[in-house]
């Protein structure tokens, strides 16, 4: 699957979506470290980079937590 600009704004929308649904958590730290990864990841080229954060991503929001 290529994963394209749209794919990754729609990963970025849901996890801020589903941020809005924590209760155990510091929203604003959790919503400050998606932002942080997201603009550190902004500027990468290989494809396999960015599959691979992409699907950390959606496996983030399948299992609700990080692997």
């Amino acid at each position: 699957m290529t994963i394209t600009r749209l794919n990754i704004i729609q990963l970025y929308r849901d996890i801020l979506k589903y941020s809005k649904t924590l209760k155990f958590t510091d929203k604003d730290y959790f919503l400050h470290q998606v932002k942080k990864e997201f603009k550190e990841n902004k500027h990468l080229t290989n494809t396999e980079e960015i599959s691979y954060h992409f699907n950390r991503g959606k496996n983030f929001l399948k299992n609700k937590r990080l692997l």
